[in-house]
């Protein structure tokens, strides 16, 4: 009897269920059916005991899609093939949406065998989920101007970066489709000007990346290094005080023999150098260049402002303005960003100077400023940042502004100007001062970063021109008390 009980269990029909996505399979199976194939779905399957179903990952079902066809196929027939190629079609249409827009979409796989391209993942893709089916894909994009700095750091030629970096991809995820592929090939494409041209081009917050279209000779690249380096002074606690120690400091990193990473300040010393050695410059920096409205320009300026205003301009629209305190160097900038109508980033010491820039830019340009200062954090087309504040938010403000100016920078401490200068991608800077001269002698840093003085005025100059009020020294005498008489003279004695 328990024999034929057995038997009977064996005959009768189960029901096996199968979610893929948003659609459900079902089929009623013979039990040995359901074992054996049960073992096959587990591999990209997890058991939902609350829909007695089994659930398929979609995520796997990409990774796994010839598997899971063949699999749900056996089980479901055309339905479950179906279902796999339905997934497998919305992944791709979604990669090359993506492409379209230049992200570069990808699932890795399971197990990244390759060192490099695990290295290459790691470093250059950050988690990027996308619905998918009715399912949460655990997506990734991976940077490619990023992935290409590494590579160039790694020791591959720009010439090899196309099939060295398509490689890679393919080891981290083999679905790669045609529309991506054609994205890494004209991203790589990109570095490789024409004839003798130099390539600049983006390379995030690193820098831009810099491309030569030969290898540079033995001299050309200590010329480069002469022209983009500068003496560099860091402090050092000594016995009985603090004591200055010179160092160079080069402003252009060697990725390969003719790779070059460098601030995007430093563009115009390669624009320099190329000319030096007969070579064209193709510029292909997205510097920023969107527009701001300015209201109004409820101010005039002074004609010795005027006169800084333009040697500015002369400079390129770069430099230092050197005007004594009360001089009005607040309304030179101000003026500078009525003319050019770019997004502007202002960086200031305190945070009552930087509430001060607000108040200016509202009732001179009709401007409300963001502010990035004292607890407060709204970046806006035009915004007013402490420095400290400006450096710990540089991932969100490098590639944002295309003038910065500087304000009373010489007050900072050199490190602190350097986080900013060197990663902001500005074409045009200002710098405020009304002594440039630095206790750390690190004024270099300011003048080759944002330009070297273009306009130099002293109070003495102002008085004499009638701008400034004369200084007048009055002694005024008054009786001191006993204990203040005492005091005054052990300190006069």
């Amino acid at each position: 009897m328990w024999g034929l009980r057995r038997a009977e269990g064996r005959r009768r029909k189960l029901r096996f269920a199968v979610r893929v996505g948003d659609v459900l399979l079902t089929r009623d199976l013979a039990w040995s059916d359901v074992v054996r194939l049960k073992e096959l779905v587990k591999e990209f399957c997890r058991w939902d005991p609350q829909e007695k179903c089994w659930v398929a990952r979609v995520d796997d079902v990409l990774r796994y899609a010839n598997l899971a066809a063949g699999a749900l196929s056996e089980a479901f027939g055309d339905e479950g093939e179906e279902a796999v190629r339905r997934i497998v079609e919305l992944d791709r249409e979604l990669r090359e949406r993506e492409a379209e827009r230049g992200v570069l979409l990808v699932l890795p796989e399971s197990f990244v065998r390759d060192y490099r391209a695990y290295r290459l993942l790691r470093r250059c893709a950050r988690p990027s989920p996308r619905r998918l089916a009715g399912a949460e894909v655990r997506y990734y994009t991976i940077n490619p101007e990023e992935a290409v700095r590494r590579l160039l750091e790694w020791g591959v030629e720009p010439e090899e970066l196309e099939e060295v970096l398509l490689d890679l991809l393919q080891e981290i995820d083999p679905s790669l489709t045609g529309g991506q592929i054609r994205l890494v090939e004209r991203l790589v494409r990109e570095l490789e000007g024409s004839g003798d041209a130099v390539v600049v081009r983006d390379c995030g917050p690193s820098g831009a990346l810099v491309v030569f279209p030969r290898p540079l000779a033995e001299a050309e690249r200590a010329r480069l290094e002469e022209l983009c380096s500068l003496d560099y002074y860091q402090q050092r606690v000594v016995e009985g005080g603090v004591e200055l120690v010179p160092t160079r400091l080069s402003l252009v990193k060697p990725l390969s023999s003719r790779a070059f990473l460098a601030p995007y300040f430093a563009v115009r010393l390669v624009e320099e150098f190329a000319r030096e050695v007969g070579l064209r410059v193709e510029d292909r920096v997205k510097w920023p260049e969107e527009q701001i409205e300015v209201v109004k320009r409820g101010f005039r300026l002074y004609r010795f402002q005027e006169e800084a205003l333009e040697a500015w301009r002369r400079a390129g629209m770069r430099g230092t303005i050197v005007m004594p305190t009360g001089a009005g160097k607040t309304f030179v900038a101000m003026a500078a960003i009525a003319e050019l109508r770019l997004p502007t980033l202002i960086c200031v010491t305190t945070v009552e100077l930087a509430r001060q820039w607000a108040r200016r830019l509202r009732e001179c340009l009709g401007i409300e400023a963001g502010i990035l200062a004292g607890g407060e954090k709204r970046v806006r087309g035009v915004t007013v940042a402490t420095y400290h504040s400006a450096a710990r938010s540089l991932g969100e403000l490098y590639d944002k502004f295309g003038l910065v100016v500087y304000d009373e920078g010489h007050h900072l401490p050199a490190e602190t100007f350097k986080e900013i200068a060197f990663r902001v991608k500005a074409r045009y800077t200002m710098v405020l001062s009304a002594t440039p001269e630095r206790a750390d002698g690190n004024e270099l840093l300011i003048f080759k970063a944002a330009g070297e003085p273009v306009y130099v005025t002293s109070y003495l100059d102002l008085v004499l021109r009638g701008i400034l009020a004369p200084l007048k020294l009055e002694k005024v005498y008054v009786e001191l008390e006993g204990d203040e008489e005492a005091e005054y003279a052990s300190v006069a004695g």
